[in-house]
């Protein structure tokens, strides 16, 4: 949305992509209407015709202006159908973007406390170990004779 209104502030449009199938169905429709308006238009100018069949090809040249109208009509609902599919998967892919976020955060936070809790226990296991080695000093250092190796220590 950002983007759009920056794009209209500079005088430019904002146009959405479509898929290459609209815009295929869109121009294999007006191919079709074109043939058969160019065949009618030439009955229409062929000089060599009686005026009846030449009035008749009137009509249906203005008949294919009509069609090529509502053939202009529905490529605009068509197209409205696209853009509006868009806006919902942009909508969709927006949700689950912020469900992602949301577990991201979650798993961030869950790190940092494994993170803390990992420190803490390390702490406490150094904390211990000092502890065991100052008692080792005073119960075998005072005796005077080797105590025995960590090993030994249960």
């Amino acid at each position: 949305a950002k983007s759009e209104l920056t794009l209209s502030a500079e005088g430019y449009h904002y146009v959405p992509y479509m898929s290459m199938a609209v815009y295929q169905n869109i121009l294999s429709s007006y191919y079709n209407q074109i043939n058969v308006y160019r065949h009618e238009y030439n009955r229409l100018m062929d000089r060599t015709q009686a005026v009846e069949i030449r009035l008749e090809a009137a009509r249906q040249v203005l008949a294919r202006v009509d069609d090529v109208t509502r053939l202009q009509e529905q490529d605009l609902a068509d197209l409205e159908q696209e853009i509006e599919r868009t806006k919902q998967t942009r909508a969709e892919i927006k949700v689950r973007f912020e469900e992602s976020k949301v577990e991201l955060d979650s798993a961030r936070q869950d790190f940092e406390e494994g993170i803390e809790q990992y420190k803490q226990e390390q702490a406490a296991k150094a904390a211990f170990g000092f502890l065991k080695a100052i008692v080792k000093i005073f119960t075998f250092g005072a005796g005077g004779g080797d105590g025995p190796d960590d090993d030994e220590i249960p």
